[in-house]
């Protein structure tokens, strides 16, 4: 009996202990304290490996709050960037992979969006609109005013692509020059409407504000090409905090943005001032490369930029191939001062290694001089060495060798990354490049973009040589088009007055004919513009056949004495040896003429053939006759009677 109490009793010990262990570890797991710890370690990169620092700015009495990571030592030397992020988390969490080479060359500005991150705003107000307030307002607050250096270049990807073009339409002398990445900006509402029924109209809210750990994998496998295999063996506890942390605070806010979004009527795209380059994945699956296209024809001062084998999240599949883009963009001189600061380090570095070997009381031109002079001996140069074991030449090996020994591999450094710091994925550069030598005034050169772009056509070079019209553009993309001549006729002109007859007259491809008045010149007129030519074959010793002559077309076959040879037989020009033209094509009655001739209408042409001839001998030797070559295949004949 004591015993069975005994094991009653650990049984309920250890029911006790296994309900709080389940307790503590869904406690741990519901508080998302990995990702809390993530946030956390994000945070200290930012500011301790990229020189930035968090700031909090309030607009309109506190009424929106808008959350900045800003460089911490800006510098006049370098150009103000701003770095506005999509869906898909806060602005740490997106620019994590660019965010530590941009700070070299910039000084960076990096907000949250409304309702992102720590940005938030009590204004029911959900459109593009508020969020280009909010983050011109806080930028302003910060100094970037747009006056002298306060100018501001925008980075923006997706969602942030909506907010920089507002931006640029609503402040254009606050920004200088606009990067887009993969943003839907001028998306029409059928273009919406397409995009929602292709993913489903729910299924669009979900993946832009997911809210179980299916709908993070969708929205990461959409938006990105290789899908990033990791994130499916990430356990859904995991994903289901990153949730937690990035959506479920202002969950109601996000999906309003997003329907504001998706169902909003978008007027005409402005067309902004500012410099822009649009970067665009191959493999978009959010926003189709076709758009792109249609963004750099809308935008004239514009670059398009591709990147091979990438999808919409460009920021984490060609992070570095992003960087070089917009730095070259934002700044040229970019690459130039790293390879300055290479030759300047080496350059000194030689120089350095040049004094360490200088004696001390002799100049480099006596150096240079001894060095390369016959007197250099051994005993000189042993003379040099005591020299500088003297206290000044002491002094002299320490400083030099310490410059010498400190900017090497500083100059071997800068040498490796400028050798080694090259896209990651391949570029392409397209577009369409419009050029004319002539005036046009019938087409411009929207228009011609407007017409490649419903042919499919993105990239090309057009040339316009003369005055061309719509039409004359179309017919030469299409490329199976030939147009006819054509000859307008006008007839009973005898009921009409003379001032009309002339009018009718002059204008191009038209003739007035009267069966009345007997002028009728119709068929005159059409053998001219068809360009038909009569030719008259004349047989050898006989007079020319006037009654069947052969017609010939300048603009079909053509008009020499070879198409007249095909037209009597295909084998006669084979078996001609000259013609015999007569008529004013000829210099002379008649003429001897070849193949090229060409005939004029009414030409009379006596065609001489060549003379058969076996051949047999050579020259005088040449044998005419029928006869067998050798004699003993000659028939022989009867002996003669006597």
């Amino acid at each position: 009996m004591a015993s069975m109490k005994h094991v009653h009793l650990f049984r309920r010990y250890l029911t006790i202990a296994l309900t709080l262990f389940q307790s503590l570890i869904s406690c741990l797991f519901n508080f998302p304290i990995l990702i809390k710890i993530a946030d956390s370690f994000l945070s200290l990169y930012f500011m301790i490996f990229c020189d930035l620092r968090p700031v909090t700015v309030d607009l309109d009495d506190g009424e929106t709050t808008v959350h900045f990571w800003i460089s911490g030592h800006r510098r006049i030397s370098r150009p103000n960037l701003v770095m506005l992020h999509g869906y898909g988390g806060n602005s740490k969490w997106q620019f994590v992979h660019q965010v530590s080479d941009l700070s070299k060359s910039f000084n960076l500005f990096i907000p949250d969006l409304v309702f992102f991150g720590k940005s938030y705003t009590k204004n029911a107000d959900r459109s593009v609109e508020i969020q280009a307030r909010s983050i011109a307002g806080g930028l302003k607050k910060l100094g970037c005013d747009g006056r002298g250096r306060g100018t501001i270049s925008v980075y923006s990807i997706s969602y942030g692509g909506f907010v920089a073009y507002k931006m640029a339409e609503m402040w254009p002398e606050m920004m200088e020059k606009l990067v887009i990445v993969s943003s839907g900006v001028g998306f029409t509402q059928q273009e919406k409407t397409a995009e929602m029924t292709k993913h489903g109209r729910d299924c669009c809210s979900k993946m832009l504000v997911p809210k179980t750990p299916m709908d993070l994998r969708m929205l990461v496998k959409i938006s990105t090409n290789t899908g990033l295999v990791f994130v499916d063996w990430i356990p859904d506890f995991i994903l289901s905090q990153f949730i937690a942390v990035m959506y479920e605070k202002n969950r109601q806010e996000l999906l309003e943005l997003a329907k504001n979004l998706l169902e909003r009527e978008e007027a005409e795209l402005h067309v902004i001032s500012q410099k822009t380059l649009i970067v665009w994945g191959d493999k978009d699956k959010v926003f189709p490369l076709e758009h792109g296209y249609r963004l750099q024809r809308h935008l004239q001062n514009s670059r398009l930029e591709i990147i091979k084998e990438t999808g919409h999240a460009v920021n984490v599949e060609a992070p570095t191939t992003l960087n070089n883009l917009i730095t070259s963009f934002l700044w040229l001189m970019t690459y130039l001062e790293v390879d300055l600061g290479m030759y300047f380090s080496f350059s000194f570095s030689c120089c350095s290694f040049f004094f360490l070997i200088l004696p001390k009381n002799q100049s480099p031109f006596q150096w240079l001089f001894s060095l390369f002079a016959s007197r250099w001996n051994k005993r000189q140069r042993r003379n040099q060495l005591e020299k500088r074991r003297t206290r000044g030449g002491r002094y002299h090996f320490l400083l030099t060798s310490f410059f010498f020994v400190s900017y090497l591999p500083f100059s071997f450094l800068l040498f490796y990354f400028s050798l080694f710091s090259y896209p990651s994925k391949e570029i392409i550069t397209c577009g369409i490049s419009f050029n004319t030598t002539a005036p046009l005034t019938h087409i411009d050169e929207k228009l011609c973009y407007q017409i490649l772009y419903e042919y499919k056509i993105h990239n090309a070079e057009v040339l316009f040589r003369e005055n061309a019209t719509v039409d004359d553009f179309i017919d030469v993309i299409e490329g199976n088009r030939k147009h006819i001549k054509c000859v307008y006729v006008y007839n009973k002109i005898d009921v009409v007055g003379i001032d009309d007859v002339d009018r009718l007259a002059r204008q191009p491809n038209s003739i007035v004919i009267s069966c009345n008045l007997k002028a009728n010149r119709l068929l005159a007129r059409m053998w001219d513009e068809m360009g038909l030519v009569r030719v008259y074959s004349k047989p050898q010793g006989q007079q020319p056949y006037f009654d069947e002559p052969f017609v010939l077309s300048s603009d079909r076959g053509g008009c020499t004495v070879e198409d007249f040879c095909n037209h009597v037989h295909r084998t006669l020009v084979k078996d001609m040896k000259y013609a015999l033209v007569l008529g004013t094509s000829a210099r002379h009655n008649p003429q001897n003429c070849g193949l090229s001739q060409h005939l004029e209408d009414e030409d009379v042409v006596q065609v001489v053939k060549k003379k058969e001839r076996d051949e047999g001998g050579r020259g005088r030797f040449k044998s005419h006759s029928n006869a067998p070559a050798r004699i003993a295949d000659r028939e022989k004949k009867a002996p003669l009677k006597q």
